[in-house]
């Protein structure tokens, strides 16, 4: 399973190996690739929010993944604003991100068409990081994938389809068997 930017990172046929009896990408990308939609403006505009306080963090955080969100569930902000305090307190750097290694990391698109195991690709059709085209990208470039859209969902994992893509991933597994 791979969520978010690990599956710019998908292994390609040399490494079959380490990719096991299936693979299941979710919200994810090929990688950087001119042909695919951009990132949204406001992900960008939230990410350059310089935050020196803990406080200045929480709210960029806050606002971040309220950018991030779909238009399908509420934003659940007091939610998000405790979860976002626990891992301030827990040390988490907010400040380092990922987003480095996603744009850093090359187009597989290509590649992707040595992955000769049974794949889910899941994504939301609000992504404002990775638009649905990339999902659908990588459902085209892998023989045999099944994509699943989720309607009015963003850069996220809404708890109310956590069944579905349970679901998802158990007949995808079996599907190896």
């Amino acid at each position: 399973m791979a969520y978010s930017r690990a599956g710019a990172a998908v292994p390609t046929a040399r490494q079959d190996q380490r990719l096991g009896e299936s693979l299941g990408l979710l919200i994810t990308t090929p990688g950087p690739d001119e042909r695919l939609s951009p990132m949204n403006d406001a992900v960008l505009a939230v990410a350059m929010t310089v935050a020196t306080t803990d406080a200045e963090l929480e709210d960029r955080e806050v606002a971040m993944w309220q950018v991030l969100a779909g238009s399908r569930f509420p934003f659940d902000e007091a939610g998000r604003r405790a979860h976002v305090r626990a891992d301030v307190a827990r040390g988490t750097n907010l400040n380092s991100s990922h987003a480095i290694a996603v744009f850093s990391t090359a187009s597989r698109l290509e590649a992707l068409a040595d992955v000769r195991v049974p794949t889910v690709i899941v994504q939301g059709t609000e992504d404002p990081i990775f638009p649905v085209d990339h999902g659908e990208s990588l459902a085209k470039a892998i023989a045999g994938s099944t994509l699943i859209t989720w309607e009015g969902v963003g850069h996220e994992v809404p708890l109310e389809l956590a069944d579905e893509l349970v679901t998802a991933l158990l007949a995808n597994i079996a599907a190896a068997s």
